[in-house]
C-alpha cells in the first residue's frame, strides 16, 4: 500500500512539474523554473522509493507515465486550450487498458510466484548420513569414556 501511495505522490508532482514547466515559457520565467525542478525531483524521489516497496518497475512506470500523461491531456485541454478529439480519446483508453493489462499481469506473475513457493514451502528434504562403522563406534566410545 505504500508503494501505491508514493507512487500518486510521484505522478502528482510529475504532473504539477510539466504544468508548472508549460507556465515558466520555455524556462524563462526562473521562479518556475525552480518550481518546476523542484517538483520533478519530489517526484523522482517519490517513484524511486516505491520502487524500493516492492512495486514492479513495469508496472510502475507504466502507471508513473500514462497516468500522467492522461492527466496532461486534461489539463491541456482545460488549462491551455488543446482539442480534445476522439483520436486523444482513444489514445487515453489505449494508455488505460496498457496500464492496466500490465498490472494484471504483473499480479498473476505474483500470484504464479506465490502458489510455487507454497507447494514447495510443505515438502522435507532428508538428508541421509552414512552408518557408523564399528572402527567409528569404538573409537568414539573411547574418547568419551573416563
Amino acid at each position: 500500500m505504500t508503494g501505491w501511495l508514493l507512487l500518486s505522490a510521484a505522478i502528482v508532482a510529475e504532473v504539477a512539474a510539466t504544468t508548472t514547466l508549460t507556465y515558466s515559457n520555455g524556462l524563462t520565467r526562473h521562479a518556475l523554473t525552480a518550481v518546476t525542478t523542484v517538483l520533478y525531483v519530489v517526484s523522482y524521489i517519490c517513484l524511486a522509493r516505491a520502487l524500493r516497496a516492492d512495486l514492479e518497475i513495469s508496472v510502475a512506470y507504466a502507471v508513473w507515465s500514462g497516468v500522467g500523461t492522461a492527466a496532461l491531456t486534461i489539463i491541456g485541454v482545460a488549462l491551455f486550450g488543446e482539442a480534445l478529439n476522439p483520436l486523444k480519446l482513444a489514445a487515453i483508453a489505449l494508455i488505460i487498458g496498457g496500464v492496466t493489462l500490465l498490472h494484471v499481469a504483473g499480479n498473476a506473475s505474483a500470484a504464479a510466484a506465490d502458489s510455487a513457493q507454497a507447494a514447495t514451502a510443505g515438502t522435507t528434504t532428508v538428508t541421509a548420513t552414512a552408518p557408523l562403522t564399528p572402527s567409528t563406534e569404538s573409537k568414539t566410545s573411547e574418547r568419551t569414556a573416563p
